[in-house]
């Protein structure tokens, strides 16, 4: 675990998170004492046998970084495993091809070195040598009252807005991507959003 303010960073090496051949289910039991963070450096290279379902509900990653050759003989990053991570909206930084799944354009982002800055209070952000520099919110820096950070995201391609730190909002493209202090005018709350 990395602590910065309010930023968090996991990053647990080969933790696999289902039982299978070698492999047990380490991330389940883990997965309380990390709780909630901004950043997830993704166990075992985007592994088939990592980044279960009780491990992505529990950490709530905005980020996630995939650490991945393009000449890999296991197939990483695993389809079903990116899948799992786009379920959850998580954004994630690859910093190679690899040789498993295709990325997502808006949501997997190739990028050879990936560097993450924070203030720790409000905000964290994602620069790499082949992606355009992007800014996300951090876990409960927009709580009601604050004064730091946006407090609503949304897309200007939808009717809908969210609280700064939904999930979704990770979700919505670079370009289409609003942030303000009041909620934009003529849009509809999100109706999952946590508060």
């Amino acid at each position: 675990m990395v602590h910065y303010g309010k930023f968090d960073a996991v990053m647990g090496g080969d933790l696999s998170g289902f039982k299978a051949q070698d492999y047990l289910d380490i991330e389940s039991s883990v997965a309380p004492r990390v709780g909630q963070v901004e950043v997830y450096k993704v166990n075992h290279h985007c592994s088939a046998y990592s980044s279960n379902d009780t491990w992505l509900e529990t950490i709530k990653p905005r980020v996630g970084i995939i650490s991945v050759g393009k000449k890999n003989r296991y197939g990483h990053p695993a389809p079903d495993c990116l899948e799992r991570l786009h379920d959850k909206g998580v954004v994630t930084y690859w910093t190679e091809t690899g040789a498993g799944a295709e990325p997502e354009p808006d949501r997997d982002f190739v990028a050879g070195n990936i560097v993450v800055t924070t203030d720790g209070e409000a905000t964290f952000t994602v620069t790499s040598e082949h992606t355009n520099p992007r800014t996300y919110s951090l876990w409960g820096a927009t709580d009601e009252g604050s004064t730091t950070g946006f407090q609503y995201a949304w897309s200007a391609a939808s009717d809908i807005y969210h609280y700064a730190q939904c999930r979704y909002v990770s979700s919505i493209s670079p370009a289409n991507l609003q942030q303000g202090a009041q909620p934009p005018p003529g849009k509809q709350l999100h109706s999952g959003c946590p508060k």
